[in-house]
């Protein structure tokens, strides 16, 4: 994984690839009107899944409301479209450190609220009917450092301190412990120390964004593709209702307000953003096992590796789906605080200078 450079620029139009979108889904290209609307009451900036959740959720709370997403490439195309789709509450391993920081109030609503989204995640999916390769999977985090491996295991004991009789444990995680003996001859990890599964969910999140986004766009979503915004400024005029003005290679798109999910390139429109996201790049490999392990049930799990300096991730891709067969090795991004860095930004009604953000 590497940085890329500083000052960020905007997308290009002719990015590498990607296996995940191979072929593009029928809304790649879609643009709901053939020309830009001039007003909205909400300009969503990025059709990944931050920008297409935002909108989804507007359109539940606000049917009529006016809603362009704008989107530089294809929909769905940057980091989601370029996801393995881990859907994981994988942040266990934090739980001694929020104690610490947090308090137990705190550290067991965290807790809580992760269980809960990735099983809203599911709920979503299987409610729309959302064809999108879930599928239910034993997944682990993979020790080779047993200093990592050490403090995972007490992460996992004050968990389990602290939830006991605290929270409904019918709706915890149920965690198993792997000794470093099974890590290395049962999962294939010739210098693992330790492991721990648990039940998750793996998915293809751009089929899931493409899907959420025809589901917008019947509800009343305006969707333009391959329509670059270049900058984001301040209506001149002054009054009770602050405008914003979106500038596109299309034209110009009056806005109420702006939401920025546009994730790396964040910091093209809003500078300041420099100091706290940093693009990284990296790569994925798909590969096929040769016929020794091609049916080992190591390969039928999702991992991640903790490593001393990095981490990875490996999946294989299950029958009767896209890929079947495949093995995904990919790198971890821990941006964010989390295996896919999200960001949504919304332009607030202050000085352009100080435009404050409101992380969702």
């Amino acid at each position: 994984m590497a940085r890329t450079k500083i000052p960020v620029g905007l997308p290009r139009q002719n990015p590498t690839k990607s296996y995940w979108q191979t072929p593009p889904l029928p809304v790649a290209d879609h643009r709901t009107t053939p020309t830009l609307p001039t007003r909205t009451k909400y300009a969503i900036i990025g059709s990944g899944i931050t920008g297409t959740s935002v909108a989804y959720k507007l359109l539940q709370e606000e049917p009529n409301a006016a809603i362009v997403i704008l989107e530089a490439r294809q929909a769905s195309s940057g980091a989601t479209g370029r996801n393995g789709g881990h859907c994981r509450a994988g942040r266990y391993l934090d739980f001694k450190n929020y104690l610490e920081e947090f308090g137990r109030e705190d550290a067991l609503k965290l807790e809580v609220l992760e269980e809960h989204n990735v099983a809203n995640i599911g709920n979503l999916i299987r409610t729309l009917g959302i064809e999108c390769d879930l599928r239910d999977v034993e997944t682990l985090d993979v020790f080779t450092d047993p200093v990592k491996w050490e403090a995972a295991l007490e992460a996992l004991a004050a968990r389990k301190e602290v939830l006991h009789g605290n929270v409904d444990t019918a709706i915890l995680t149920k965690h198993r412990v792997w000794s470093a003996k099974e890590t290395r001859e049962q999962l294939l990890i010739p210098d693992g120390v330790g492991a721990i599964s648990f039940p998750a969910y793996a998915l293809s999140p751009y089929k899931l964004v493409c899907a959420l986004l025809e589901i917008c766009i019947k509800k009343g979503l305006n969707l333009q593709t391959n329509t670059p915004v270049v900058e984001v400024s301040q209506h001149p005029t002054h009054g009770p209702t602050k405008e914003w003005i979106v500038h596109t290679e299309r034209g110009t798109l009056k806005a109420e307000k702006v939401i920025l999910a546009t994730n790396a390139y964040t910091a093209a429109l809003y500078p300041p953003a420099v100091h706290w996201i940093i693009p990284t790049r990296a790569q994925v490999a798909a590969i096929r096992p040769g016929s020794n392990i091609a049916d080992n049930p190591a390969l039928k799990r999702t991992m991640i590796l903790e490593s001393p300096i990095s981490g990875e991730y490996m999946q294989s891709r299950a029958e009767g789906f896209s890929g079947a067969g495949d093995i995904i090795i990919g790198k971890i991004s821990f941006f964010q605080g989390y295996y896919h860095p999200l960001t949504c930004f919304e332009v607030a009604d202050v000085d352009s200078e100080q435009m404050a953000s409101n992380p969702c």
